[in-house]
């Protein structure tokens, strides 16, 4: 008989290669241990992940510098210490695309709080 493979355990053929773990196309998820789907779940992401492609032809990160193509192509601008602020929130001198992603969503949804928020208080006065 062959020897048993160091670990112990031996199911089915040993000749047969494990399966390569599942990836999807965009190697990102949102708090998922499965890989992500290639849809995003909602409008906003959507938006963020159509401009990441627009601007990074595929690429899962970019240099800082594409931060200002990016909110262009959002409709979204900002300058100086803010637009650096912006920056470090999607990682620094390497911008990242989830947390791009993240940052818009998040952006977004407050902008509509604080919206909302400054027509109450004009409605006060």
């Amino acid at each position: 008989p062959a020897a048993a493979p160091v670990g112990g355990f031996t199911f089915g053929s040993a000749t047969a290669p494990a399966p390569a773990p599942a990836t999807s196309s965009t190697g990102f998820s949102f708090g998922s241990t499965t890989p992500a789907s290639t849809t995003p779940s909602n409008p906003l992401e959507s938006k963020a992940t159509k401009a990441w492609n627009v601007i990074s032809e595929g690429s899962a990160t970019l240099p800082s510098s594409k931060m200002v193509e990016l909110l262009q192509e959002l409709g979204e601008n900002f300058h100086g210490d803010e637009l650096n602020v912006q920056i470090q929130k999607c990682g620094g001198d390497v911008l990242e695309k989830i947390k791009f992603i993240q940052w818009y969503v998040a952006f977004c949804e407050n902008d509509d709080d604080e919206s909302v928020a400054d027509s109450e208080i004009a409605e006060e006065k």
